[in-house]
């Protein structure tokens, strides 16, 4: 009996040390016995590799991208839109076609917006959005004994087709706006209306690497319309805009490119025979080498205007980037112009009589900087640069006292000058896990002007702090503050101390939820833009519907 268990036993141990080592060399020695005999405890790296499951994020709003522009945000005038909302936009994601938000705040404030994406094919997709805000608020401005009532409406539409082929994608486009606003406490203005819509048709290539000449273009027909009551008198302006701008290029040889831009616009005046008919045209000639290391740009802005304005502007065009690792190094020397249409002129001093003087262009003769961003640690990123940029027939918007007195009333004035702008900043970013972020920046110029340097509403310190917060499951909290100190003594630093939280009901409705959020909890008075006081603390609370 002995011998038969013996050979059983054998053969078994035979068979495992065959499986053991199919994919080895064939070993005769007796010694490997011991080897197959061992249960096999896998190392902690392979079990990773097999048990290991990629954990699914939850559908919560995600923390800022962690890539820095490479833009230094030189800007010559602070971003601080008189007509922006209060409320961040709620971005579409790919789970939720649909959304829906309502918010109601003090100060009679309101904010509606609606969105949906239809997808009728894999090659098809229309996009439709509209939104509505409006406030209206009595103000006790300082040296006026009489309350001021301020008011502002603004509502859009806007619609984005999009086809796309084996080689091509088709894209058609259009939008309307609508601002009604009493923003000036000054009784010679009433109230102001601005109107604006846009009919667009793009065509991009989408082919492959194995293309000769890829191509974007995108002809649009624009409108831009101001009412203006000055007393009793009505004005009725319009700017009408046919724009055409296009891209073409091709490799050369391996990790080289030949780019050619050109931007034609024509612009259309009526309503006041000052404002003089515009064509500007721009050339845009590159060269590119890329690599997965490097990425050169050799080009020329060639800036051509007739009719009003007539003259000729260049201004270099080259980057050189140098990516190892987490690091990127750049540096870069462009520029360009700056149109001083309606659209940017109503932004900038919405209640500028026009036309006493028709504003010529801007012209950026150059903007060179250089920096650094890189993650030193995991989690952790930062962005380092200075540069140097100079204005030609810079655009600035100045206070106006006509009382001759220290309080309101004032009025807004367009003057233009040369200015010279040297800067400096620093961005920093952390997150761990989703559940904190923290975002730092500071940003420092040292402006000169040829003249009316005491006047000009220029930025000069720009601070942020925020964290963010996400403690629980669909929570998300974001405490922050803005600080931006002007160039001129006559105006008061912009501050903003806000605070803002959203949060999932989930359980309640999927895709419901809520959100609420504070601006300006100091209570500070500033101005948005010169004569144009901001308003003061303001709360806003509502619902939001993804579907």
């Amino acid at each position: 009996m002995k011998p038969y268990i013996l050979s059983i036993l054998l053969c078994s141990a035979s068979l495992t040390a065959y499986a053991q080592q199919a994919t080895q060399a064939k070993d005769s020695t007796l010694n490997r016995m011991v080897v197959v005999e061992r249960e096999y405890t896998p190392e902690i790296l392979d079990a990773q590799k097999v048990n290991v499951v990629p954990q699914v994020a939850p559908p919560v709003i995600s923390h800022p991208s962690v890539e820095y522009a490479q833009q230094s945000s030189p800007s010559n005038t602070v971003p601080a839109q008189v007509m922006s909302p209060y409320v961040a936009p709620q971005p579409l994601t790919n789970g939720w076609p649909g959304y829906l938000h309502l918010g109601l705040g003090n100060l009679s404030q309101w904010d509606a917006q609606a969105a949906y994406r239809f997808k009728p094919s894999q090659r098809d997709n229309l996009s439709l959005n509209a939104f509505a805000r409006g406030d209206k608020s009595d103000f006790n401005l300082s040296g006026e004994e009489s309350p001021w009532s301020s008011g502002h409406l603004n509502g859009g539409v806007d619609a984005l087709y999009t086809h796309r082929a084996n080689r091509s994608e088709l894209t058609v486009g259009g939008e309307f706006g609508l601002q009604k606003f009493d923003l000036l406490p000054l009784s010679s203005l009433d109230k102001q209306q601005f109107t604006a819509g846009e009919l667009s048709l793009g065509l991009r290539s989408t082919a492959d690497a194995q293309q000769s000449l890829y191509y974007d273009a995108r002809a649009s027909l624009s409108y831009h319309g101001r009412k203006e009551l000055v007393v009793s008198d009505e004005k009725n302006l319009s700017e009408t805009t046919l724009g055409l701008d296009g891209r073409v290029w091709a490799p050369l040889r391996e990790n080289q490119w030949i780019d050619l831009g050109i931007t034609l616009n024509q612009y259309l005046y009526s309503g006041h025979d000052a404002l003089s008919n515009q064509t500007t045209l721009t050339l845009r000639p590159t060269y590119r080498y890329e690599t997965e290391r490097w990425k050169l740009r050799l080009g020329l802005k060639s800036d051509l205007a007739f009719g009003y304005g007539k003259k000729w502007q260049a201004t270099p065009d080259v980057e050189a980037t140098y990516t190892t690792g987490s690091h990127v190094l750049y540096a870069r020397a462009t520029g360009g112009r700056l149109t001083n249409g309606f659209n940017r002129i109503s932004q900038l001093a919405p209640y500028a009589q026009l036309p006493l003087e028709q504003a010529d262009a801007t012209y950026e003769q150059l903007n060179a900087s250089a920096g650094w961003k890189g993650s030193p640690l995991p989690d952790l990123w930062i962005h380092l640069y200075g540069g140097y940029q100079q204005l030609n027939n810079d655009l600035l918007v100045v206070r106006d006292n006509i009382s001759g007195g220290t309080g309101y009333p004032w009025s807004q004035a367009l003057q233009f000058t040369k200015s010279h702008n040297l800067y400096g900043g620093a961005a920093l970013r952390y997150s761990y896990r989703e559940l904190v972020g923290l975002r730092l920046s500071a940003l420092y110029r040292n402006w000169s002007l040829d003249e009316w340097e005491q006047e000009a509403f220029k930025p000069e310190l720009e601070l942020e702090a925020a964290l963010d917060l996400s403690p629980l499951k669909g929570l998300q909290l974001t405490a922050g503050y803005r600080h931006t100190t002007l160039s001129s003594d006559r105006y008061e630093a912009l501050s903003d101390l806000y605070l803002q939280g959203s949060y999932a009901l989930s359980q309640v409705w999927r895709g419901l939820g809520v959100f609420v959020e504070a601006h300006n909890l100091l209570d500070k008075e500033y101005e948005l833009t010169p004569a144009i006081p901001a308003l003061g603390l303001r709360v806003m609370g509502g619902v939001s519907l993804r579907f």
